[in-house]
């Protein structure tokens, strides 16, 4: 039987998922690594733990494979599917890491934006938007790039002796993986960066030159399903556990994976995560689409010599965040699991707006000086009430950037397909269904994210021939539950809109 295998490398484990050729999970492998916390705002996460977990997790993958399937003899092809923004900076010499990795949500580069957004954009966050697709943040890998120049001297010095190299997290794996043969990323990973031509898929130059980061420590940017390079490290047993020649070829950032693995081949198509933050793409076609309301025109996916298919996204930072909140600090349950009994105690919010900007909001907001805020309460207000105001917050910014794609592309969505670890929650679900008016499907299988790098991967080395040979066994075996809109008036939908955006006003108060 025919495998392919993802490497799925994400912000808080790395798993090694291995599917056969009708996309049956066959065998898998996780290891969480250590979120290093230094400073208020910062995240970080050690690159090298990150590759030997993934090592590992390839190598007990396959060991439990082989132990199932004792005529197994190779893995087709492996897929990386990754957090992206996080940036690494490494020495050519060494290929070691030269500094923790700044992660996609690390807030350490505001000051570093300002400066940027001041000297070079005339105060204009969006002064690159034309360019590529995304407004000045924290977010973007190019900032975090230019704090480590700045901030790190093993950083300075190695780009002064001309060894250094930068790369988000699928770029150093590629590196590693290879043995320190192959220095690459790929279209929706560089599409991230802040540093990346969308019209033409190539490094900016002149961005490059205006942000100070030097070009040529930057990779070679490829598509999303392609032969980059075979595994050949010597370290962690994975080549030994492989068995025979390995090779990488897909590669894909997770939110496009996951659009991927949604089957999201067609224009208007749209998924929704729900993870540590929560993550819409919808496909919007061969051609650029810019936005004019608040979201990032990014790369959807490119594979292999194709037109590439560009995406809309929005961002928000705190979904699967507020649940950990409210279970770490305020003690409301035990397990996100015991949160949906909880909540359903009551009916209502009963007036309570809860916006959960800990760290400003995203998209399509842009406001880092908006906190966590909750309004609305009185002497009667309980923690069922905090936890539904919670879970109401969250189908409300998907709401807005649902709106915001809307406005940006002329389609009306009729169907968003949806994933990630609080879709275990029926309760947000038939929220998110009435805020939006909109049916939601479910995937049974949960491991979509993993998918769509796999199938970049099989796609890559030969084991499916086109999205439509995928499509039509997609159609066989992947089989989900619709959630439909229980509240359809338009009069109670607007009122509970209005009251969130009267809260999210309320909420921008912090003097940074």
């Amino acid at each position: 039987m025919p495998y392919v295998a993802a490497i799925d490398q994400g912000t808080t484990s790395s798993r090694c998922i291995i599917f056969d050729d009708h996309f049956k999970v066959a065998a898998d492998h996780q290891l969480p690594h250590e979120q290093f916390t230094p400073q208020p705002g910062w995240l970080e996460h050690d690159a090298d733990e990150i590759f030997r977990n993934c090592c590992l997790c390839v190598t007990n993958a396959v060991k439990k494979l082989r132990a199932k399937d004792p005529k197994f003899d190779k893995i087709s092809g492996i897929g990386i599917t990754n957090q992206r923004e996080t940036s690494v900076a490494w020495d050519r010499k060494t290929g070691k890491a030269l500094c923790h990795a700044p992660v996609w949500s690390d807030a350490r580069t505001h000051e570093v934006c300002n400066r940027i957004a001041k000297e070079v954009g005339g105060g204009n966050n969006n002064f690159a938007a034309e360019i590529t697709g995304l407004p000045v943040s924290t977010y973007f890998s190019a900032f975090k790039y230019r704090w480590m120049l700045e901030n790190v001297p093993a950083v300075a010095e190695a780009r002064k002796n001309g060894t250094l190299m930068f790369g988000t997290i699928e770029c150093w794996l590629m590196y590693k993986l290879s043995g320190g043969k192959t220095f690459v990323t790929d279209v929706s990973n560089a599409s991230r960066t802040f540093l990346m031509e969308l019209s033409t898929q190539k490094w900016s130059a002149e961005l490059c030159k205006k942000l100070d980061i030097p070009i040529e420590a930057l990779p070679e940017i490829r598509s999303n399903s392609e032969r980059y390079c075979d595994i050949a490290t010597p370290e962690f047993g994975v080549v030994e556990a492989l068995g025979v020649t390995t090779p990488i070829t897909g590669c894909i950032g997770d939110q496009q994976s996951a659009l991927f693995g949604h089957m999201g081949f067609h224009k208007g198509d749209a998924k929704n995560t729900y993870g540590t933050g929560c993550f819409m793409l919808m496909n919007v076609g061969p051609k650029v689409q810019y936005s004019k309301h608040g979201l990032l025109a990014t790369i959807g996916y490119k594979l292999g010599n194709k037109p590439t298919t560009f995406a809309l996204e929005g961002s928000i930072a705190s979904c699967g965040a507020t649940v950990e909140w409210m279970r770490r600090n305020l003690g409301f349950f035990g397990h996100p699991r015991e949160m949906e009994a909880i909540a359903r105690k009551e009916a209502s919010t009963d007036g309570i707006v809860f916006v959960p900007a800990f760290g400003g909001l995203l998209c399509p907001y842009w406001d880092p000086t908006a906190r966590g805020t909750i309004v609305g309460m009185t002497y009667k207000t309980n923690k069922s009430h905090i936890i539904r105001a919670a879970l109401e917050a969250i189908s409300m910014q998907a709401g807005a950037v649902l709106l915001a794609m809307n406005q940006d592309s002329g389609v009306e969505l009729k169907r968003l397909r949806v994933d990630g670890g609080l879709t275990n929650s029926r309760l947000l679900l038939e929220m998110q269904a009435d805020i939006l008016g909109v049916d939601l499907y479910v995937p049974r299988m949960i491991e979509t994210t993993a998918l769509g790098a796999a199938l970049c991967a099989g796609l890559g080395c030969g084991l499916w021939k086109s999205t439509d040979e995928i499509t039509a066994i997609a159609n066989k075996v992947l089989q989900g539950v619709t959630v439909t809109p229980t509240n359809t008036d338009p009069a109670v939908r607007q009122a509970r809109v209005d009251a969130w955006n009267e809260a999210v006003k309320r909420s921008k108060w912090a003097k940074l």
